[in-house]
């Protein structure tokens, strides 16, 4: 997940109704043309979050950001550059101040749990990788401690470990630079995955034995020493080591600003964003750069010989974060900046032009998928051709990009930058303090609603 700070481009009316919104899940119905019997849509999440953990407040008044989201069976694992969590129902807790020669800590009473701050509610430390039970609404021990910003997070294919990547150069006081594995269970790094990235880590993804790596970086250690590697690399997904797939070059010129102004004099962009199509094994990259592989902002690699593929598209914005359909496993939905934000849903098959793209007006860093509806996280008050209120949270009809009920608030300038869904939710990350008014620093999760029960099979009638 990428973390991208960007201004939103509000209409003049756009704070006006800032206030929460209605609660309880989102319902419509659809009334044919004909005018026979209308059509029940399935509901779509709570608009009403749940009242769990968030992370601390920044000096100046935001919530310490939640940067990248993955859910495991019942527990959501959270990266970002936070310091301390929040307890449910809270106001978000500002980080204890450190000093050069901070005073004796007090011995806590015999009935406080280990590692608490001394607040008031408390906050619990956690340097910025948490994991809460999603239905017990409980911070969980697992603590692997890294010393600065994770921006990006990877499930292992047996759902056992977790890629972490970001800014940090220890984990748990071990070396373990920008980008390394986590057991799910213990926390622990695990010291048989060696990468040698040397650059900040912004994406991840991974397919089969093979994990692609994006970011900042442009060489990776090999066994011959450092290999070039333009922002984007392949490396193996059990041991960390380089493997020989080449993307093409990296050519100069980035997207800079919130307005998303292509300077073809600047340094080359970043990559921002990685998707594997499972359908078809198609390497979607997304990113600030002008010229990769000719392309801008979005680039299809071919995962054998790592050069361009069929299809591409042509865009003029830059891509923060891109995310799968799980109902078909080759759609690939991206959110975008820019002149307002986009989002878009591009598909193979359909080589010409994208599925769908929806407006919004402002950037938009974060989206996740159910098989239904994508979510986009951003920093926009206006969804749609029609302007549909949505301050900072939307979400859009899978196969057509129409925006749906659902509409939570969150405030704060920039909002929300992460998305995932799982466990029967919705989870939203970002730099917010009030989701609806309500406390809720950094991270929300939204219910969905439960599945219908199967329809019994009537008994067969004994002759």
């Amino acid at each position: 997940m990428t973390v991208v700070l960007a201004v939103a481009l509000l209409r003049p009316d756009a704070r006006a109704a800032t206030g929460p919104v209605a609660a309880g899940p989102s319902t419509s119905t659809t009334i044919p043309p004909d005018g026979s019997t209308p059509t029940p849509v399935e509901p779509g999440p709570s608009t009403d979050a749940d009242v769990t953990w968030g992370t601390g407040l920044t000096t100046d008044g935001r919530a310490e950001r939640v940067a990248a989201i993955t859910v495991v069976g019942s527990r959501v694992y959270l990266g970002g550059d936070f310091t301390v969590m929040t307890p449910p129902g809270a106001k978000a807790i500002a980080p204890p101040t450190p000093t050069p020669t901070p005073p004796p800590t007090p011995t806590p009473p015999a009935t406080a749990p280990a590692g608490l701050l001394r607040t008031e509610p408390p906050g619990v430390v956690r340097h910025p990788l948490a994991a809460l039970d999603v239905d017990k609404h409980t911070l969980l021990p697992w603590d692997p401690d890294a010393d600065d910003a994770v921006h990006a997070l990877a499930l292992s294919a047996d759902s056992t470990q977790l890629y972490v990547g970001g800014d940090f150069d220890h984990i748990g006081g071990r070396p373990a630079s920008k980008l390394a594995r986590i057991d799910l269970v213990t926390g622990k790094l695990d010291p048989t995955f060696h990468p040698g990235v040397r650059g900040s880590v912004r994406a991840l993804a991974l397919a089969g034995d093979r994990l692609y790596v994006g970011g900042t970086f442009t060489t990776v250690a090999g066994p011959a020493g450092a290999e070039g590697r333009p922002k984007l690399a392949a490396l193996d997904a059990a041991t960390g080591d380089l493997l020989p797939w080449m993307p093409p070059a990296l050519g100069p010129g980035r997207y800079v600003s919130h307005a998303g102004t292509p300077v073809r004099t600047e340094s080359p962009g970043d990559v921002l964003a990685l998707a594997v199509a499972p359908a078809d094994g198609l390497v979607y990259v997304g990113g600030n750069f002008l010229d990769f592989a000719g392309r801008s902002a979005l680039v299809v690699l071919d995962p054998v010989t790592g050069q361009a593929a069929a299809p591409q598209w042509n865009l003029r914005r830059p891509i923060f974060d891109l995310a799968l359909s799980p109902a078909d496993g080759q759609t690939v939905f991206a959110s975008a900046g820019g002149s307002g934000g986009q989002v878009y849903a591009f598909r193979s098959t359909e080589p010409q032009r994208p599925v769908w793209a929806t407006w919004v007006d402002g950037d938009a860093p974060g989206v996740a998928a159910s098989a239904t509806d994508v979510y986009l996280m951003g920093h926009y008050d206006y969804a749609g051709p029609a302007n549909d209120l949505r301050h900072h949270l939307a979400a859009f009809n899978a196969d057509n990009g129409a925006v749906a009920d659902w509409n939570p608030t969150a405030n704060t300038p920039y909002g929300a930058f992460a998305a995932a869904v799982g466990a029967d939710h919705v989870f939203v990350g970002g730099e917010f303090t009030r989701i609806n008014g309500h406390p809720q620093p950094g991270f929300a999760q939204f219910a969905l609603p439960a599945p219908p029960p199967p329809i019994p099979t009537p008994k067969p009638r004994s002759g």
